[in-house]
């Protein structure tokens, strides 16, 4: 009967070491504001964590809203950021790259050597991101540069791509 008692007991402790080589509780969701990244000027957004049982090797998706003015007349732009991230490590500090899609909805105008041209309503850029994260508990921290790759409808319309950098905090839930 002892055999069989120490047999239940080894399976027990065998399971129990087990689980807490893995996450089962991580925290999915963050709601973080962001200065300049993907959002231009200002945004709010949420993010989820794709893949919360991970130990490392994050994956997460988010989306957005930003507002700013446009430098030339008094029109409102909005921005509605997505991004999908990855974050490789087990530490609460992480390096972070990912890559996003950000339309934008406004009327702008723009002045070239004297000539005002009217922007179209719609337009989108295509932003990377590198740069390094930190998260514990229910704090989100990130600092990142992120080139803007757009589309120059001065310049017939060729491809450029411009620095570009944000900085974010937010409530991880």
């Amino acid at each position: 009967m002892f055999k069989v008692y120490a047999f239940v007991i080894f399976i027990i402790w065998c399971i129990g070491t087990k689980a807490q080589n893995t996450v089962t509780n991580k925290r999915k969701n963050i709601i973080y504001v962001e200065l300049g990244g993907n959002g231009f000027l200002n945004s709010i957004n949420f993010e989820r964590l794709l893949n919360p049982h991970a130990v490392s090797n994050h994956i997460s998706a988010r989306a957005g809203v930003g507002f700013y003015s446009s430098s030339h007349d008094s029109s409102i732009i909005t921005t509605i950021p997505f991004e999908i991230s990855y974050w490789p490590g087990e530490s609460n500090y992480h390096a972070e790259f990912g890559i996003g899609y950000t339309p934008s909805f406004g009327h702008r105008t723009f002045q070239k050597d004297g000539i005002v041209y009217a922007d179209k309503d719609f337009d989108y850029n295509i932003l990377v991101r590198g740069g390094v994260r930190y998260q514990k508990e229910k704090v989100m921290f990130r600092c990142a540069i992120t080139p803007v790759i757009y589309r120059d409808y001065f310049n017939k319309g060729k491809l450029k791509i411009t620095p570009w950098a944000g900085i974010a905090l937010g409530y991880v839930f």
